[in-house]
């Protein structure tokens, strides 16, 4: 009942935050006083809109390709249900680092259950291990783009703590939530520095969109 309560609140959420349309738009505008504080929150905030779409887009065709290849994979492997497990592949995916995890566990128990050798049992879970390890090390890599890499330790945090505080809905908004922060750091000068620390090592050398006065932004 806990899951399923969170998980409706959170489409509840999303039916709202897409009915709303541009409301946030015309709220920032009406707020700040100066027509350079809007015009620097307005890019700030069509910046991160940019940043989550892509990143959304991205990593859903990912995962909707790694589930296509787990259930190739599963019915050459003759494993029960491989529909199943493309879907699973899928949904855990979104999770970094712990969905892999779990996807392998799940698969490994099945394996276990459903076939009498130990080569055949263990065989499935290596393969998902390695399609998912791919996934994670190469190919994600390089169609999110070095401008959306993150420091992997501050995303391992993250999930811990989006868990603990909201459970399975926690984890899976951690690094978009990341994401956003990120891209709101890197509009003001203070707060340059976190988003240096928040990004992976080797992005944080790119310069920082700063609306800086008699900057490349500021003009």
């Amino acid at each position: 009942p806990g899951y399923l309560a969170q998980t409706l609140f959170t489409l509840v959420l999303l039916l709202f935050l897409l009915a709303s349309g541009d409301m946030f738009y015309e709220k920032i505008v009406n707020v700040l006083p100066t027509f350079r504080d809007r015009r620097q929150a307005m890019r700030i905030a069509y910046d991160i809109e940019r940043k989550l779409s892509r990143y959304f887009f991205t990593i859903t065709l990912i995962n909707a390709c790694l589930g296509i290849a787990v259930g190739v994979a599963m019915t050459v492997l003759d494993m029960p249900s491989p529909l199943l497990f493309g879907v699973i592949a899928f949904a855990l995916n979104f999770i970094p680092y712990l969905g892999s995890v779990a996807g392998v566990a799940i698969v490994l128990v099945v394996g276990l259950r459903s076939f009498s050798q130990p080569g055949a049992a263990i065989l499935p879970a290596l393969t998902y291990l390695v399609l998912t390890t791919l996934e994670g090390q190469i190919i994600t890599p390089y169609f999110v783009g070095r401008r959306l890499e993150m420091n992997t330790v501050v995303i391992f945090l993250s999930i811990t703590f989006w868990a603990w505080l909201w459970s399975i809905m926690g984890m899976l908004l951690a690094v978009p939530l990341l994401v956003t922060i990120r891209a709101f750091c890197e509009h003001i000068p203070q707060l340059v520095p976190v988003g240096k620390f928040l990004a992976a090592r080797g992005s944080e050398s790119e310069d920082p969109k700063v609306d800086a006065p008699g900057g490349p932004m500021g003009k």
